[in-house]
């Protein structure tokens, strides 16, 4: 296992348990007031307001949740970029992915094998890039002419 690749899985393993524990608190949070905020949308949706007050008193607690929303994130992204500060500094939008959750454990996995076996000459950038279509394929269930891999390589620019 090449050694970008193994210092990334241990990041990955490490935000996940920093984010079972340390960060619960702050993340179950995060998920409260989003769940209310989406109650609070749900009830101006289906209300006929004939008070204005009742109306802006709504929309003046779904602007509270969402300041305090932004504030526990800012917080929660300041903590974890000190923490993670070797992670975030040598691949920036692998740590966002991380951290925000936008990529599971499987994808990263191989995207790292592919990238991997590109660094170590095994298989051309180009390879690797079809590597990556086909796993996307089948792991979303996709038809096989969904992405055109006859373009893999070419450049856009003229």
């Amino acid at each position: 296992m090449s050694n970008t690749k193994e210092k990334v899985l241990n990041w990955q393993r490490e935000i996940e348990t920093a984010k079972r524990t340390e960060f619960k608190a702050v993340l179950d949070r995060k998920e409260a007031i989003a769940t209310a905020v989406s109650s609070l949308f749900q009830r101006i949706q289906k209300q006929d307001y004939k008070d204005p007050e009742e109306f802006n008193q709504l929309g003046a607690r779904i602007d509270e949740l969402n300041q305090e929303s932004k504030a526990l994130l800012a917080d929660y992204h300041k903590q974890m970029k000190k923490r993670f500060k070797d992670c975030y500094e040598a691949y920036p939008a692998i740590y966002d992915m991380l951290v925000n959750g936008t990529v599971d454990p499987q994808t990263l996995r191989s995207v790292l094998d592919t990238y991997d076996q590109v660094e170590r000459g095994f298989i051309s950038t180009n390879e690797g890039m079809s590597r990556g279509l086909d796993y996307m394929t089948n792991k979303y269930k996709l038809p096989d002419d969904f992405f055109n891999k006859d373009a893999i390589g070419k450049s856009r620019r003229r």
